[in-house]
This record gives structure tokens, sequence and C-alpha cells, in this order.
């Protein structure tokens, strides 16, 4: 499950260390199927000011077969 694995998060506040920071998710639209093709995503970021930080969080459980999630042409207006 894509949701599960792959999220999107916003700060406001990060100075340098990730677990000292405030972290809201970004609700995206994750692609109907699997596959190695580019989807075109668009979310809309919570109201953060000029300073946010995204950051893209990756979770496989061990053991699990990876999976990749690539990152193509990303722009943040």
């Amino acid at each position: 499950n894509a949701a599960d694995q792959y999220t999107v998060w916003v700060s406001s506040d990060y100075t340098n260390d990730v677990q000292t920071a405030t972290w809201t998710q970004v609700n995206i639209t994750y692609p109907a199927a699997s596959g190695w093709s580019f989807t075109t995503t668009t979310a809309k970021l919570p109201a953060v000011g000029k300073n946010a930080r995204v950051a893209f969080k990756y979770k496989n459980e061990a053991g699990a077969k990876t999976i990749t999630w690539e990152i193509n042409n990303l722009s943040i207006r």
C-alpha cells in the first residue's frame, strides 16, 4: 500500500533536526497501479510561510521486498 510506505510532510519550524521539528502530513493522491511510470500528482500544502521544509518519508518493513519512489520535476508554488 503506497499510502502506508510513502508519505510527504511539511514543517515551518525545522532547524536542522528532523526530530525536534513539527511535521504535518500532506495528503497526496497515489497512483492506482504499480509499475515504472511517472504520474503527475498535485497536493495542497498547509499554509506554513516562506520558510517551509518538505520531507519525503519512505518506510519498508524488515525483510520486505524493496520498492522505489522517484521524484521528478518537483514544483512548489
